[in-house]
């Protein structure tokens, strides 16, 4: 077979695993531990029913965001439905506590767990835990996050460059007015949800929240230009309630899409606290098939 075709269908289809020293795994979910430092980490692991011990599937690790859990994110995203439905492979971390014995993510710039977590570090094990144990397509590795995990998000991006290949931000920032996230180590596509009506993490300056944060389209613009991006093109729809900035043109393909919901809240959208038309889940693993590794 030529290598060009194989080229053109790598997107489509998982290359054979070589499973040697790998175990056999079962469809299901598993609850998995990893020891980071001086703290006992967990996570949650959904293996799809069309896993079959030979096939490479893509992984996506989905973060929660501040005071929320592993079970949370996925009651509320619905990834777990959407990770069976289209065969991908699903690590859902917990975060430490922190402030309060609330739990969140030590992102850098903020952290909001506990004092002596690294969860790069942690996300980093889990990724060579699930490439150790299961067939994995390492060309597509994809974070997603809400709020706090959105801001993960942005930092597992910068900081692990070279292993993902697109992230989703759900109301997030890449900074506060004084510390910002890491400067991307290469190219990272990422689809971006803000709502103008976030009272936690605000769009803009115009716009009050709980925290003073980078806005939204700055964040998305800088993301954009440390990606190598052009300008965006700007489209409208849903009677001028969503609009996306689409910046392409990016380094090895990247991009960046950044998609305003007027009406939105601090929810995930089409999750069950919101009620926006939007439907995140959906729009972003068509984003991430439609963007592996380089």
């Amino acid at each position: 077979m030529k290598l060009a075709y194989l080229l053109l269908i790598a997107p489509l289809v998982g290359f054979s695993c070589s499973h040697s020293g790998k175990p056999h795994v079962e469809p299901g979910r598993y609850v998995k531990t990893l020891r980071e430092g001086t703290l006992d980490r967990n996570y949650v692991l959904l293996v799809p029913k069309s896993y079959d011990n030979r096939t490479n599937l893509p992984v996506v690790v989905l973060l929660h965001g501040w005071t929320g859990s592993a079970d949370d994110i996925l009651a509320n995203s619905g990834f777990g439905g959407k990770a069976e439905k289209e065969g991908f492979i699903l690590a859902v971390p917990n975060g430490t506590d922190g402030i309060g014995q609330l739990t969140g993510w030590n992102t850098g710039f903020l952290n909001l767990g506990d004092p002596k977590a690294d969860d790069v570090k942690f996300t980093s094990d889990i990724l060579d835990q699930v490439e150790k144990d299961l067939c994995v397509d390492e060309n597509r590795v994809y974070v997603a996050g809400h709020s706090n995990g959105a801001m993960m998000a942005y930092d597992l991006a910068a900081n692990l460059s070279s292993r993902i290949a697109a992230i989703a931000v759900v109301s997030g920032t890449i900074g506060l007015p004084d510390a910002r996230v890491s400067e991307p180590q290469g190219p990272v596509s990422a689809i971006i949800f803000h709502g103008k009506a976030d009272p936690t993490v605000p769009y803009d300056a115009a716009h009050e929240g709980l925290i003073k944060a980078v806005p939204a389209p700055e964040s998305a613009k800088w993301w954009a230009q440390k990606d190598g991006c052009g300008p965006p093109n700007e489209t409208t729809s849903d009677g001028g309630n969503v609009v996306v900035d689409d910046y392409k043109g990016g380094k090895n393909g990247a991009e960046v899409e950044f998609v305003t919901i007027v009406d939105g809240v601090h929810a995930w959208p089409g999750g069950e606290r919101s009620s926006s038309g939007v439907h995140a889940t959906d729009m972003i693993w068509d984003f991430f098939k439609a963007h592996p590794k380089s």
